[in-house]
Parts: C-alpha cells; sequence; structure tokens
C-alpha cells in the first residue's frame, strides 16, 4: 500500500512579517503559522505527543522551502516507529554529535534527535532558499533578530545560518 501522509504545515513562534515575509508563508509548499509549535499532516499524524492544528491558506514565498524539521525525543526507536506507521520513510539511522539520530522523510525530511530528559517536541526547523544567505542575514540582523554569520554546512557544498532564540537556520540549496 502506498501512503500518501506528509507534513503540510508547521506553527512556530516567529513573526515572519519582522523579516519582511508574509505573516503565514507558504515555503515551498510547507505552509508556516505563528503559534506555539505544532504540526500539520496531510493523511494520518503520527501518534506522538506533538500539537497539531488546522492548516490555513500561505502566501507562496518563492525561493525558499523547508528544508527540514528537527523533532527531539527521549526515545529514537519509538519516535522513529511512529512516524513509520505514519508514512514517514526511514532514510538513515546514525550518530550526530554522539546524539543517536534518524532522518526520515515525509514529505520534507524530519530528523529526529534523542536527548533526555525532555518529552516528544517539534524542536525546530531549517528553511532553504537561493537568495545569497549573507544578504538575509544582514537583512535579518538589522530587523533585530540574533542571526549568526554564514556558514560551512555539514553537508558539502551548503552554507548555513541559524537564529538560535528562533530555532531557525537557514541554508544554501542542495
Amino acid at each position: 500500500m502506498i501512503r500518501m501522509n506528509h507534513l503540510v504545515g508547521l506553527q512556530v513562534p516567529i513573526a515572519w512579517e519582522e523579516v519582511g515575509m508574509p505573516a503565514v508563508p507558504d515555503f515551498g509548499g510547507v505552509v508556516v503559522t505563528r503559534g506555539v509549535p505544532a504540526w500539520a499532516w496531510f493523511g494520518d499524524t503520527p501518534d506522538l505527543p506533538i500539537a497539531t492544528f488546522p492548516v490555513v491558506e500561505g502566501q507562496v514565498v518563492p525561493n525558499w522551502s523547508v528544508d527540514h524539521i528537527v523533532v527531539t525525543t527521549p526515545s529514537l526507536d519509538h519516535t522513529v516507529a511512529r512516524l513509520a506507521e505514519a508514512g514517514a520513510d526511514l532514510r538513515r539511522q546514525t550518530e550526530v554529535k554522539c546524539r543517536p539520530t534518524a532522518f526520515l522523510m515525509a514529505g520534507i525530511l524530519v530528523e529526529v534527535i534523542e536527548t533526555s530528559p525532555v518529552d516528544v517536541h517539534f524542536y525546530g526547523m531549517a528553511l532553504e532558499t537561493s537568495e545569497p544567505l549573507e544578504e538575509v542575514a544582514a537583512e535579518w540582523r538589522a530587523a533585530g533578530w540574533d542571526v549568526g554569520e554564514p556558514h560551512d554546512a555539514v553537508q558539502p557544498g551548503r552554507r548555513i545560518f541559524s537564529v538560535g532564540s528562533k530555532h531557525l537556520a537557514v541554508m544554501s540549496p542542495r
């Protein structure tokens, strides 16, 4: 049976309009609204203690998409199993910075990191843009956001910067 479940929405405590984005952006088919961390799925939602919300229509932001989200968990195996039951495809399981980590595809990449003693939690996300990262970082800094310097990412050929207080990163394209 082919499962068509995938992430279609994320809710994060970010006021996008502070950096010139629409209040409800659509980043490559994933609508991102403002509020407490939550997610919205097309199809079955994983049986995990992450809040859900009803997706609304967003305004498409050209040249931007969601690269991946990060979920933290005290039990990698349990969380991976629940995501797989909802149709996410396990791509790889490894250690990253001495923490058990799994990568699953659910329309977008879901990075699951085992860490204790926290409950399962939608921690943050990374966006991808073809816009020059140095320019985006400078614009967002000018808007008052705590933006780090763009630097080489773990993935060869990619660059990244983070916005620490927002649990957000921005990356160059694959």
